[in-house]
């Protein structure tokens, strides 16, 4: 541990407290245990949770609040504390008021304290790293920690990207692996970010060393994570880490015109440079990085669901401009204000999040938080930039160069949020947090080496018997015992969720509903488990159990519109004498969102209660609605063309559906679903030309499906055109060959090529199809049907 000079006050001082064997053994294993907590933290990962993040998240909170404890117990003790003063705390206190403040004056309460709680653990953690840092060479040992981690997750990354994994591992991610890789941070998004923030830091470090091992070794982990950060797709944290980058390289250049000793930089500061534009050339070598890079301007399907997330955040605060909806109640208030343009990208999307930090912050704080945050990052900006100032003109070079790296780390994270919303993760935030920590610690250690007054670190006296001080720190323990405990419990509540999940994916429903309410058993307030519950329940056919969950659902986010969907659905199965509950339902629900599946479902609805022209309008209404979005929902259209050709058939008998739905035909590869669904109407009467052009009209719209291909070359084959129907059978096996999983589908085109074959009467073509299908499938009933065609041919 590094020498300190003694502080000027006249209490005990830290370096005579240092010199005490049990201080420094409890200091020292409290250090410890920080850099072990961050470092597992971001190394572990555990599939078998719900979404792979909750062990991390459980590890955080007891790891911090065990620390917090070994920090603030034995000085409560001793009867005093060692502080150490920073611009960055009273901000943070104020913005943890605020959160206090929304779990009194509003609703969502679980959610709110959900959030709540871990800004608590949070600050925390920033008071944790302050005080458990006191010598320079713990800094480096920290700093040394850090970029192991960093390395070991970097080439975990790369691994990835090369198509390797640790063996078992099935992640929850959905995106490629290959193309978006995420290490163990289980998200592309989250490891983008928490290398972006770390580059600048270690460019630092790379900048700091003294050895060429040192540097050799710094500057590998740097090029490894530059690399790896490519290989994310990350966008945001891109130009985070460019905006970092900027700041870092225009601070140390003011620096060094105010200090000498600074001159020596530039040279291994060219290095780091080159070695990054090395990695990013690596990393972009033929993997659509640069392509990806230039789509920040394009209409993609990413950057529509963002414009949309980011208006709702919007509309948000403008409906509660002052204190906002609540801490962490955006997931409540957002997806009522997505637009169908959201939820009409052709992906299975939910978004609880507007994916922009300053937009969260204003649509959950209001003016007031934004007002804290605002002072939060002029705090952050003055230490880090006084810090550095201060070291400089002492010509002290490490601190000077920790300090401008840690900075410019910060500035390369609070980018990345711009389209991201990292900071609301477990080991985001923390890695914030910590860096604020660390640049509070620059700041103790710059003064006193230089012995300058004010110093920021002081001693508290707490004047409190010694009862009273036990009293206070047996209340300590018993929380932490509370906090160890309820966070286990929301991961076991977590393992079981995840299992419940599994179950009904797969139709296991009496398991699900099983593992599902264990998981309720161990965190009662878990919205999500109470929804599954009931989805189990529902597909079980036990109704009226989940019917009751639904109302709990109801009791803790009555403006979540999701759930008055599922309510509909539960009364529309329990019988008629529900119908007009179920009506009640879906209308609050379009009150809410407005989408056109909930137009679709309030159609089914009054189609049961036997309104076929409403139940008619309500389903144009909602087609409408979507037939406009910039992609269509195919499971929408697949499920709601047939209905509104049905419902179109049944409220006007006797009439040609066709001109009437010629509005309702979506754009693109949509259309196919209407034109299949028209074909099949026309089929059903075995009006064949037609079925045919229907048929002919879903095969130009969407040229990849098999079953346009199927019904088109039907429509042929009944009406005789062999030679046509044979085309398009040859198309569909080439579509077909070769396509994993589609064995059954490509027997059955070759079975319909032959057929074709002999009717044209070259049966040395159909033989040899016949051959092909046996050949393919020996067993199956296709088979032997070609044996007995090939059979009675020869």
């Amino acid at each position: 541990m590094g020498k300190g000079r003694r502080r000027q006050s006249g209490n005990v001082t830290a370096a005579t407290r240092r010199a005490e064997p049990a201080y420094d053994a409890v200091q020292l294993a409290r250090f410890i245990g920080l850099i072990a907590m961050m470092s597992v933290v971001l190394l572990a990962f555990w599939t078998g949770s719900q979404d792979g993040a909750k062990i991390k998240t459980t590890i955080f909170y007891i790891g911090t609040v065990v620390l917090a404890a070994a920090w603030f117990v034995p000085e409560l003790l001793k009867g005093e504390i060692a502080y150490v003063r920073s611009r960055i705390l009273a901000p943070a206190v104020a913005t943890l008021v605020l959160s206090g403040i929304s779990m009194l004056i509003f609703p969502y309460k679980e959610t709110i304290w959900s959030e709540f709680g871990r800004r608590i653990v949070y600050v925390l953690l920033f008071l944790v790293v302050i005080h458990s840092i006191t010598s320079r060479e713990q800094l480096r040992w920290f700093a040394r920690a850090a970029l192991v981690t960093a390395a070991l997750i970097s080439l975990y990354g790369m691994l990835q990207h090369f198509g390797r994994d640790l063996p078992g591992m099935h992640w929850s991610e959905k995106a490629n692996v290959q193309l978006r890789v995420f290490s163990s941070l289980l998200n592309a998004t989250y490891l983008a970010a928490y290398l972006a923030m770390l580059i600048p830091p270690a460019v630092a470090c790379f900048i700091a060393s003294r050895g060429l091992v040192g540097r050799v070794l710094v500057g590998a982990v740097i090029l490894c994570m530059q690399i790896a950060l490519m290989w994310t797709w990350t966008r945001g944290a891109w130009f985070g880490l460019a905006a970092g980058l900027a700041i870092s390289l225009a601070a140390l250049a003011w620096l060094a015109g105010r200090s000498g000793r600074l001159s020596g930089i530039w040279k291994p500061l060219l290095v780091a440079a080159l070695l990054i534009v090395f990695g990013t050339a690596a990393g972009s070598y033929r993997s659509g990085v640069v392509e990806r890079a230039k789509s920040v301007a394009a209409k993609d399907l990413s950057n529509v669901q963002r414009t949309a997330q980011w208006r709702a955040a919007w509309a948000v605060f403008k409906d509660h401009p002052a204190l906002g909806v609540g801490v962490g109640a955006t997931t409540i208030y957002v997806p009522p204000n997505l637009t169908p343009a959201f939820y009409a990208t052709s992906r299975d999307v939910v978004s609880g999040h507007p994916h922009n930090e300053y937009l969260e912050v204003l649509a959950e704080s209001g003016v007031i938080g934004g007002v804290l945050f605002v002072w939060l990052l002029i705090a952050i900006g003055a230490t880090g930039l006084g810090v550095a100032k201060r070291a400089a003109k002492a010509g002290d070079v490490e601190i000077a160069l920790a300090a401008t790296g840690l900075l410019a780390g910060v500035v390369a994270f609070l980018v990345a949020n711009v389209g991201g919303l990292t900071m609301r993760c477990t080991y985001g935030g923390m890695l914030f947090w910590a860096a604020l920590g660390l640049l509070v610690v620059c700041d103790r250690l710059l003064a006193e080496a230089n012995a300058e007054s004010p110093n920021p670190a002081v001693n508290l006296r707490l004047p409190l018997p010694a009862k009273a001080r036990g009293g206070m720190a047996l209340v300590i323990v018993a929380i932490i015992v509370l906090v160890s405990y309820y966070s286990c419990a929301l991961l076991v509540s977590d393992v079981h969720l995840g299992r419940g999940g599994a179950h009904l994916a797969a139709g296991d429903w009496q398991d699900a509903i099983e593992d599902t309410r264990t998981a309720i058993r161990y965190n009662p307030c878990n919205v999500l488990a109470y929804y599954k519950l009931a989805n189990a329940l529902y597909m079980g056919r036990e109704y009226r159990q989940s019917l009751a969950a639904c109302k709990k659902v109801m009791r803790f986010a009555p403006d979540y519109a999701r759930i008055h969907n599922y309510t509909a659905a539960v009364y529309l199965a329990l019988g008629p004498k529900y119908y007009e509950s179920a009506l009640a339902q879906v209308r609050r629900q379009i009150k809410i969102d407005g989408l056109p599946g909930s137009y679709a479902q309030l159609s089914k609805i009054q189609e049961a209660m036997g309104d076929i022209p409403a139940a008619l309008a309500s389903l144009r209404r909602g087609l409408a609605d979507l037939k406009v979005a910039p992609d269509g929902d195919l499971r929408l259209w697949s499920s709601a063309a047939p209905r509104l050709i049905d419902l179109q058939v049944k409220a006007y008998p006797g009439k040609d559906p066709a001109n009437d739905l010629v509005p309702y035909i979506p754009r693109g590869k949509y259309a196919a679903g209407m034109r299949l669904a028209l074909g099949r109407h026309y089929m059903s009467k075995k009006d064949w030309p037609r079925a045919e052009e229907q048929f002919r009209l879903a095969v130009e719209a969407n040229p990849d499906e098999a079953t346009n291909y199927d019904h088109y070359g039907l429509a042929l084959f009944e009406q005789r055109r062999y030679a046509q129907a044979l085309s398009v059978y040859q198309s569909l096996c080439a579509l077909l060959e070769g396509a994993p999983g589609r064995r059954d589908e490509y027997v059955g085109a070759l079975m319909n090529l032959a057929a074709n074959q002999a009717q044209l009467g070259n049966y040395r073509a159909a033989v040899a199809t016949w051959n092909k299908v046996i050949g393919l499938a020996p067993g199956s009933p296709a088979a032997e049907q070609a044996r007995r065609f090939m059979y009675r041919i020869q």
